[in-house]
């Protein structure tokens, strides 16, 4: 009986530097991961937002909830999603056109 609590001791003594050590390797990984507020950009308001909008995805919810209407009266530019249109040119075209903030609606997967 005291030979197996030496030995749990023993365990427990031997694997404290292994246990320091992947504390550490924590605390540099999750503060690498965590953004420090005094380095972090804060974007102001979108000047020119552009909403790619699939009218057939999500059920046709774009079309219910009326999303193009809804973009104008925001002041968002709506483009809308047609037949085989590559969204990746879209996206590209609305940033060369001025957009400075570019989404997607339609629950198809596209973003």
């Amino acid at each position: 009986m005291m030979f197996a609590r030496a030995r749990g001791c023993l365990r427990f003594l031997l694997s404290m530097p292994l246990i320091g050590r992947s504390l550490s390797i924590t605390q540099v990984v999750v503060s690498s991961a965590v953004p420090d507020p005094r380095r972090t950009a804060v974007a102001g308001p979108a000047r020119h937002p552009v909403l790619l909008v699939n009218p057939r995805a999500g059920d046709g919810k774009a079309q219910r909830f009326r999303l193009v209407e809804q973009c104008r009266t925001r002041g968002i530019e709506s483009v809308v999603i047609q037949g085989e249109d590559d969204l990746s040119e879209l996206a590209r075209k609305a940033i060369s056109g001025g957009a400075d903030v570019v989404g997607a609606a339609g629950g198809d997967g596209s973003q």
